[in-house]
């Protein structure tokens, strides 16, 4: 794996590991007066720029045991 797709990885994992922890402590009505998270959409766009569809699609569906192997 070259380094710009790890870098991609490690980036949108820290991210999603950061914002889980910032939605828990909210309440509904805190999200709704002001609503996170949409950044996560820019680390998804990189990550797409670095991998396929199949690749997209084996970090989604193993983002824990991604974030354990990478001690996230």
């Amino acid at each position: 794996m070259n380094i710009k797709k790890t870098n991609a990885l490690i980036e949108y994992l820290l991210y999603k590991k950061s914002l889980t922890r910032q939605i828990k402590a909210m309440t509904d009505e805190q999200y709704m007066e002001n609503p996170v998270g949409f950044e996560i959409y820019g680390y998804i766009d990189n990550m797409l720029e670095h991998y396929n569809d199949k690749e997209m699609d084996f970090i989604f569906d193993n983002q824990t045991a991604l974030m354990q192997a990478y001690n996230i």
